[in-house]
């Protein structure tokens, strides 16, 4: 007999419509799963706890992150370059603030 895992894992677009691996029936990914435990250090029973996850659920998606890690650290990899590369163009704090200094001073 053969367990699937990727039972609880589907391929969808996130949020910002990047493609991401999520848990089926949620809009919770991978990788968030994945950044919350391995990166931050935060226990499972934490995140089953503070999202609507089973631990079934938080349990498929790390193993499923680690089935197919190179292909999801290039999906966050991508993900971060194209969020910095969005803001890259957005005005500082100073920026701002001499906008607002200028127009007061009109």
């Amino acid at each position: 007999m053969v367990i699937e895992i990727i039972a609880h894992i589907e391929r969808a677009k996130d949020t910002l419509g990047h493609e991401a691996f999520i848990v089926r029936g949620t809009r919770i990914s991978v990788a968030e799963i994945v950044m919350l435990h391995v990166l931050n250090h935060s226990p499972i029973e934490w995140i089953a706890e503070n999202y609507p996850l089973s631990y079934a659920q938080v349990y498929a998606a790390l193993a499923y992150y680690y089935d197919h890690q190179a292909e999801i650290d290039r999906m966050m990899g991508d993900k971060v370059a194209h969020e910095r590369e969005a803001t890259q163009h957005l005005p500082t704090l100073d920026d701002l603030k001499a906008r607002i200094e200028a127009r007061g001073s009109k």
